[in-house]
């Protein structure tokens, strides 16, 4: 990552009057989004960052690409060492093994301790293979799963070619799993709100006990669904009583589109953090 992408820094002191006070000398934590989430999901990881700045208003940002392990390691220690949150099992293995000495914890294990979770989702999902703690039974100590149930989703073991949408938690893995064809959803869009390229996923109309209307105001048959299948939750591909298709997925932010997301990015979060426009 360019340095004109990075963004590593601690935020300002709030007083109780609202008035900021310089910058925290020494952070607790620092979130370390990675690359991927920055350039595909831009406002998923200023949602993120909001989040875990509410929790604990000494949390830094750290826009950084795992390129150069010393100069994170300075950057970290500049920041009072703290205690890094990472959101992909990339940003994990490559902490693990080139930074070892620096502390780190999963952002899905933070949001079940600050007990963070998302609106209702019902949908069916198939728990993708890369997601730690998925080969358990029942997902037990996955706290990727453990954040779906309690939005009310319904997961189900990982089977190659799943009717559900895969939901994964590194946007690299969504990515490749929609270039070979499949849905998938991260975690993090089911928090915070679903990603332009998963607008598919979701089909707003009506349902009247099974029965819908055309474009004319007539009344129609809708697949030939029962009083139990009228109700909808907007997920067209799940539904029995839904004859529409869904919607194509949008295509995944090109090269282009990426830098110009993480610019953004860092101009929203300076504008919004550090009152600089």
């Amino acid at each position: 990552m360019s340095d004109k992408f990075t963004l590593v820094r601690a935020p300002l002191i709030t007083d109780p009057d609202g008035s900021t006070n310089g910058e925290y000398e020494k952070c607790s934590y620092a979130f370390f989004p990675g690359c991927c989430l920055c350039a595909n999901e831009p406002e998923i990881a200023a949602k993120v960052y909001d989040s875990l700045l509410f929790q604990n208003p000494d949390t830094a940002i750290f826009m950084e690409c795992c390129e150069n392990a010393d100069e994170i390691r300075e950057k970290w220690s500049a920041l009072g060492k703290p205690e890094m949150i990472l959101c992909c099992t990339e940003c994990e293995e490559f902490f693990a093994g080139s930074l070892a000495d620096i502390p780190t914890v999963s952002l899905y294990d933070k949001f079940l301790e600050y007990e963070i979770s998302g609106g209702c989702n019902s949908v069916d999902y198939c728990l993708h293979e890369s997601v730690k703690g998925s080969d358990s039974p029942d997902f037990a100590g996955c706290s990727v799963a453990a954040l779906a149930k309690d939005m009310g989703a319904d997961l189900h073991k990982y089977e190659e070619g799943s009717p559900f949408p895969y939901l994964v938690c590194d946007i690299s893995v969504r990515n490749d799993l929609k270039e070979s064809g499949h849905d998938a959803a991260h975690i993090l869009e089911l928090m915070f709100g679903m990603g332009a390229s998963n607008t598919h996923l979701i089909h707003e109309h009506d349902h009247d006990d099974g029965v819908g209307s055309n474009s004319d105001g007539d009344e129609s048959q809708t697949g030939g669904a029962s009083p139990d299948d009228s109700e909808c939750d907007g997920n067209c591909a799940a539904c029995a009583g839904c004859s529409d298709k869904p919607h194509p997925p949008q295509a995944l932010p090109t090269d282009a589109q990426k830098a110009s997301n993480r610019l953004e990015l860092k101009d929203v979060l300076l504008a919004l953090y550090w009152n600089e426009l």
